[in-house]
């Protein structure tokens, strides 16, 4: 495979296009290239601003990564094709981000250079895959397993996203029905008692005087309601409340099967993909726990890298741990007895990725009814409270 060379004469894998050259410094082609080749930054279209130090969206780095791949795979180099993706970038963070490597290839910096520079960009994932393939000479490869990682990753959270919207438009549904009630409905009622001047009953009277004290001191409960949920919010960001919100959804019945398959499979699916671009064991599980949020995964993953540090196999660890599903020791162990331990993980992590999903629909498929018959319990017992009571006024009165 022929190796293009950077402005400092460092290797691109496979990135070269054909002709003597392509294989020449920078610095030499710029002395014999035409104008049309020579791009002054008055010439380039694009202004240089420093991106924003919030990593991309996934679906643009799904974006980017597929236009860079079938570039490169043409024979384009590595900054024209980085210089032609970010002209027609539409996001301009992807934009400046783009334009940034761009000018930092030009330079002479490498490719996994100028990425590390811009980790929090596009991400260390990123950053070691190119290394990788760079030192290996295979980056057009490294780049197409990146582009399956990260579309595998947007399916993932689209799914996900998707799966959940549902119960979650039920439970806004809910919220805004009861609110209508207290404030509107409840007020009509507690008129026609007043009217017919006869007592209400224990219950009914308890739901009027909740909804005038809603209606009277709305003012002062919004704010205090906000306050609360804002400070929950900070205290179940507190090192302590992580482990017991992450212990409790791993214990839990109903999310501890998917939690361990989905998070387990994610991290199975990027170990494998790195280790299949190059990336050895020890980096590739670092990445891995990167992305994970679980804290009891974090301790998981600190014990397998001590083990492999000693030189003993991860599986026992992982035997011991409820952090995966059940069986996956024994895949692994198998996979560490044959060597092929990276197309192993990649395999059993779509497995797992795959089974999370369906247990993930699976659930919501239980919680939609149960979220509905909750709501027209509570609606109905509202409506009762009130209605059967003013029901039997009006008929001892006809009477």
């Amino acid at each position: 495979m022929t190796n293009a060379l950077t402005p400092a004469n460092r290797p691109f894998g496979g990135l070269a296009p054909r002709g003597a050259t392509a294989l020449r410094p920078a610095a030499e082609r710029v002395t014999e290239t035409t104008p049309r080749d020579v791009t002054t930054p008055s010439q380039f279209s694009i202004p240089i601003r420093r991106p924003s130090r919030r990593q991309l969206p996934t679906k643009e780095l799904v974006l980017v990564t597929t236009q860079l791949c079938i570039l490169v795979k043409s024979g384009l180099d590595l900054a024209e094709a980085l210089r032609s993706i970010s002209r027609r970038a539409r996001n301009p963070a992807t934009r400046d981000a783009l334009t940034l490597l761009w000018r930092d290839i030009e330079s002479g910096r490498s490719f996994s250079e100028a990425l590390k520079a811009q980790s929090d960009v596009f991400g260390a994932t990123f950053a070691a895959s190119v290394s990788a393939g760079e030192a290996s000479g295979q980056l057009p490869d490294v780049l197409n397993r990146l582009k399956d990682l990260l579309r595998n990753e947007l399916k993932l959270k689209n799914t996900v996203r998707s799966v959940l919207v549902y119960p979650a438009v039920l439970v806004v549904v809910g919220v805004l029905v009861m609110a209508s009630m207290v404030f509107f409905v409840l007020p009509q009622f507690q008129k026609v008692y007043i009217t017919m001047d006869r007592p209400a009953p224990l219950l009914t009277q308890l739901l009027l005087d909740v909804g005038s004290f809603c209606r009277g001191w709305w003012w002062l409960l919004l704010p205090s309601a906000a306050l609360a949920t804002a400070g929950l919010w900070r205290l179940m960001k507190t090192p302590a409340a992580c482990r017991w919100r992450d212990g409790k959804v791993l214990s839990f019945r109903m999310t501890s099967t998917v939690v361990q398959n989905l998070v387990t499979g994610r991290a199975f699916v990027l170990m494998g993909t790195m280790m299949h671009s190059g990336v050895p064991l020890l980096e590739a599980m670092r990445l891995a726990s990167s992305t994970v949020r679980n804290v009891l995964f974090h301790d998981l993953f600190r014990k397998v890298e001590d083990e492999v540090l000693a030189g003993r196999p991860m599986a026992p660890v992982l035997a011991r741990s409820n952090c995966v599903p059940d069986g996956t020791s024994d895949l692994i162990a198998t996979a560490e007895s044959s060597g092929d331990l990276a197309g192993v993980l990649r395999t059993v992590g779509d497995f797992y990725q795959e089974e999370g999903e369906q247990r993930l629909r699976d659930l919501v498929k239980v919680l939609e009814p149960v979220i509905i018959i909750a709501m027209g319990v509570v609606v109905a017992g509202i409506v009762l409270s009130i209605m059967l009571p003013l029901i039997k006024l009006t008929t001892m009165g006809g009477h």
